[in-house]
Formats: structure tokens, C-alpha cells, sequence
């Protein structure tokens, strides 16, 4: 089906990989670097995902990225419902 016929849901339906997070870890890494705050924010469409994926991308932060301490504190986590 073609992205564009898809519902919302559908298109949020998503599930991401450690290996697919890894790749935000040094532009976040970047960003945080060059500003006080960065805030990274996740849909959250279904079930659990927008939470439990955010939570493995503070843990890929961690192991990855070994960002803590001051960097890791400008760093502010989300995940928000869908408003669709």
C-alpha cells in the first residue's frame, strides 16, 4: 500500500531498532553541544511504542553515545500521543 493511503496508525505503526537509533546518537550528540537544551520528542500512535521507543534511544544515548552527566541533563526525552 502506498504511504499516502495509509492511516495515521498505520503510518506511526513502527517499532525501531537499536541499530536505526545508533544512527540519531552523534547528531543529538551534536546538537546538544551546540545549545543548552535539545528536545527529541516521538509519536506516540500505538499501544506503548512512542514511550518504549524513546526509552531505547535514552539507552543507545547511554551506551552509544555515552552521553551523562552535563550533556545528558540538556538532553530532554518525550514521546507524545498522536493528536490524528
Amino acid at each position: 500500500m502506498p504511504e499516502a493511503d495509509k492511516t495515521s496508525s498505520e503510518r506511526f505503526d513502527y517499532w525501531y531498532w537499536p541499530e536505526e537509533l545508533d544512527e540519531w546518537v552523534p547528531r543529538i550528540k551534536s546538537l546538544a553541544g551546540q545549545t543548552s537544551e535539545v528536545h527529541l520528542v516521538m509519536n506516540a500512535n500505538n499501544q506503548d511504542q512512542g514511550p518504549k521507543n524513546m526509552q531505547l534511544l535514552e539507552e543507545r544515548l547511554k551506551l552509544v553515545g555515552g552521553i551523562c552527566g552535563r550533556l545528558r541533563n540538556g538532553i530532554k526525552l518525550r514521546a507524545v500521543p498522536s493528536l490524528s
